[in-house]
């Protein structure tokens, strides 16, 4: 019995949550345009620990990590009055990321001037987050019940007759701005041909990536290359349909390769890439200032652009960065030049070592690059043998000379008178 209480314990507990960017106070409120907020909502069995969960602008404005939790059915509003986060919403529009760790969990793409989701920057009504899409409605900071609303329109029906109701019709048909694309450069999902289809359906993607996203129209950036599987799931009054597509992702190879300073300078940027390449909202930069490429800026394949001087509005060019939508820095100039160590010139039968017998060793010499092979005998070493043998026979002749001219002592003398 401890045995399996134990392993109840320590088993994982696997919880369907989805957590969902429900309502965005971009313009702030009728005190104060700094009153910004954003509320999320989890639609899940179990309260969610926020901890390692984070909030992303594109822009790098505002950017904070999120705290505490979120019960079940419940909405957390995270307020910038209130110092839960610092940077101020643009008013021309975000895209703002909910991500848990490294994975992007829902991505809201507000559009130029947030025209993607509403809101009114007069009125102060808030974009919020219904099943039937956004929608601009007066702000419900902190409750938003109108997610969940199913809208009861039935401008698209199919008309039973034999069981004599209406039949509602749910819609999953990817349409994508362009298959083939690269890291950093964002492309556009669309989920049905027909706009006037969309009304009350749900309309939940997932990219493949691990990142997910909501509504009928959604802009998404790829940070990795590789073939994505991008599956859409759309529903209404509990019905559904869903459909996929293949993206395929290329490594980013777009480079600044020249900069001409002066009044008719220009910064100089190729695409090495053989797909066009769109780079809006990519930014050059330099330590003080930044100059954003507009809505609509492509480079055409295998080709290169000039940036002329007088629109970048850039103080300095002689140092350079350039950006990609997500922040990553895809292009330095100039580039970090490595030192290079040009080898000394040698001979490889004359290595170049100094090496002294008292520091190697002669068992050593061999290798240290000497040589140990027995010297040559030489001209010196035969002259030397030659004189040897000449001097040889004259050697001889003085010793036996020396010799026999030696006196041997006489022991007894006899004198002759």
């Amino acid at each position: 019995m401890r045995g399996i209480i134990l392993l109840i314990i320590f088993l994982p507990v696997f919880v369907n949550a989805d957590i969902y960017i429900t309502e965005i106070a971009w313009m702030g409120d009728s005190s104060s345009y700094n009153n910004e907020w954003i509320e999320i909502y989890n639609d899940g069995s179990s309260s969610v620990d926020l901890s390692g969960w984070s909030m992303e602008a594109s822009d790098g404005s505002p950017s904070f990590s999120l705290f505490g939790s979120i019960g079940a059915g419940q909405y957390k509003v995270f307020d910038r009055a209130s110092g839960d986060y610092s940077g101020a919403l643009s008013n021309s529009g975000e895209t703002l990321k909910l991500i848990k760790g490294t994975s992007v969990i829902d991505t809201v793409t507000g559009g130029d001037n947030w025209e993607n989701i509403g809101g009114d920057n007069n009125t102060k009504e808030t974009p919020q987050l219904t099943s039937s899409g956004w929608i601009t409605s007066s702000p419900t900071k902190g409750y938003g019940d109108s997610l969940g609303t199913v809208s009861t329109e039935t401008t698209s029906v199919d008309d039973d007759s034999s069981t004599g109701r209406e039949e509602y019709r749910v819609i999953a048909s990817i349409e994508v701005s362009q298959n083939n694309i690269i890291t950093g450069m964002p492309v556009t999902f669309t989920g049905t041909r027909n706009m006037d289809e969309v009304s009350g359906i749900a309309f939940r993607w997932n990219f493949g990536d691990g990142s997910m996203g909501r509504g009928p129209i959604i802009d998404h950036v790829y940070t990795e290359p590789g073939t994505y599987v991008v599956s859409l799931k759309s529903s209404r009054l509990g019905k559904e349909e869903k459909d996929s597509i293949s993206i395929e992702v290329q490594d980013s190879n777009i480079d600044i390769v020249s900069i001409k300073v002066g009044t008719d300078g220009y910064v100089e940027i190729e695409n090495k890439n053989n797909i066009q390449a769109d780079i809006s909202g990519w930014m050059i930069k330099n330590t003080s200032d930044r100059f954003v490429f507009p809505s609509g800026s492509y480079i055409a394949p295998k080709s290169k652009i000039r940036i002329p001087y007088y629109n970048l509005h850039l103080e300095s060019v002689t140092h350079l960065t350039l950006v990609d939508i997500r922040g990553h820095v895809v292009a330095i100039y100039p580039k970090k030049q490595e030192r290079v160590v040009q080898p000394v010139s040698y001979s490889p039968e004359k290595p170049i070592v100094e090496v002294t017998e008292r520091e190697v060793g002669v068992e050593n010499l061999a290798s240290a690059g000497f040589s140990t092979d027995t010297p040559p005998r030489g001209l010196w070493f035969w002259l030397s043998i030659l004189m040897l043998i000449i001097m040889a026979p004259s050697v001889a002749v003085f010793w036996m000379n020396k010799t026999s001219n030696k006196v041997e002592p006489v022991d007894d003398i006899e004198i002759l008178r």
